[in-house]
């Protein structure tokens, strides 16, 4: 047919279903059904913890450094020997913790991905003839290919980035507010760093929603462009034959350009919120730059540094959190989808006792209480 595999929505008496979009924020369900599919609430626990061990450890790295240079220092008073001790020992911890995450977020990402394909393949080889019927060949391989990859490679690397990235921004913003002199120099740091929040949530919830949409839409157009190929494949011989290469091709390309067109617009969101986020983030990083020049005789050199260093690095993290968050939020869109797929209306089927070897003893045929109707979408 010259359709685009995905014809024959829900009228004009066709039985192809048209691919059902979900909308609106990833639901709770379909976060726990991932964390449930990735480990115990023992692991999690585990994981939870190695996450904020690693966010913790880095800042402690830099004070120990900053305390370790001043007690070395011409006139400085004091053993230099614990300083150093400490910075050791935080780097071995730091890389401890490090290899630790390494090996735990690997090894759920696959179980999930495992779980869940399996889930899913033994739901689709069960379901309804009709089934198979209302759904093109395209979308069926979307689910098995596309939305099983992003779990297999985003899923479990953006839950961890989410936490890993929240943590540090709570650590910067202590180091920035503490490390910025007396109380009055916190108090300032400290109200910019909450309306940068503020602008930053705004600004987050503006790029929220079309970003989620257009990554649903991504996950939409992609079926087409599968049935397209699969039916050209299995179809060739016959296309050859009347001569329509072109039509085909053209079909094809505009389908391309339709699954590119919605990664396109993501992509421009995404720029959209690094220059906000950039804008947003100078906030902190002028008002700590600010406070160290005004207090430019009580602050010690280190001090102002390290605070000035972990200024720069607000707009970053700040920017990254909600970024990834949304990323995550995003391919939740994944999880649903095979979700959807894991909840098919499968036959009545019975495990019974095995045949026996020699089974089928005979050639007959017998059909009992059959009934036959046209089919239909549902």
């Amino acid at each position: 047919g010259g359709g685009d595999g995905e014809s024959g929505g829900g009228g004009g008496g066709g039985i192809t279903k048209v691919e059902e979009r979900a909308r609106g924020a990833a639901k709770a369900a379909t976060y726990r059904s991932y964390l449930a599919a990735a480990g115990s609430w023992r692991f999690h626990l585990l994981f939870l913890a190695t996450c904020i061990a690693f966010s913790s450890l880095s800042p402690l790295q830099s004070v120990a450094l900053k305390m370790w240079v001043a007690s070395m220092a011409p006139g400085a008073s004091g053993d230099s020997s614990r300083p150093c001790l400490l910075y050791v020992l935080a780097g071995v911890a730091f890389i401890t913790t490090t290899l630790a995450r390494n090996v735990l977020l690997p090894s759920a990402s696959v179980r999930a991905s495992r779980r869940m394909h399996a889930a899913m393949t033994a739901t689709v080889l069960r379901a309804r003839i009709s089934w198979f019927e209302a759904t093109p060949l395209g979308r069926i391989l979307n689910r098995f290919s596309s939305d099983i990859s992003a779990v297999d490679q985003q899923v479990a690397n953006q839950c961890k980035d989410t936490l890993v990235i929240s943590f540090n921004v709570v650590a910067i913003t202590l180091v920035c507010t503490l490390g910025s002199g007396d109380a009055a120099s916190q108090l300032v740091v400290l109200g910019a760093v909450l309306l940068a929040t503020a602008s930053s949530t705004f600004v987050y919830s503006s790029y929220r929603t079309p970003a989620r949409e257009l990554k649903r839409l991504e996950s939409v157009t992609k079926s087409p462009l599968f049935a397209r190929f699969a039916e050209m494949v299995s179809g060739a011989a016959v296309v050859r034959a009347f001569g329509e290469q072109q039509r085909f091709l053209a079909t094809t390309a505009n389908n391309v350009d339709c699954a590119n067109r919605a990664l396109f617009y993501l992509w421009h969101t995404n720029q959209w919120l690094r220059v906000s986020m950039n804008l947003v983030g100078s906030m902190v990083t002028g008002a700590v730059v600010a406070s160290v020049l005004w207090q430019a005789n009580k602050l010690e050199g280190g001090d102002a540094g390290l605070t000035l260093s972990y200024a720069t690095q607000f707009t970053q993290a700040i920017m990254w959190f909600f970024r990834i968050y949304t990323q995550l939020e995003v391919s939740m869109n994944d999880v649903e989808r095979i979700n959807e797929f894991s909840r098919l209306e499968t036959e009545a089927y019975q495990q019974g006792e095995p045949p026996a070897p020699e089974w089928p003893g005979d050639g007959t045929v017998s059909f009992k209480n059959v009934r036959l109707q046209y089919a239909t979408a549902a």
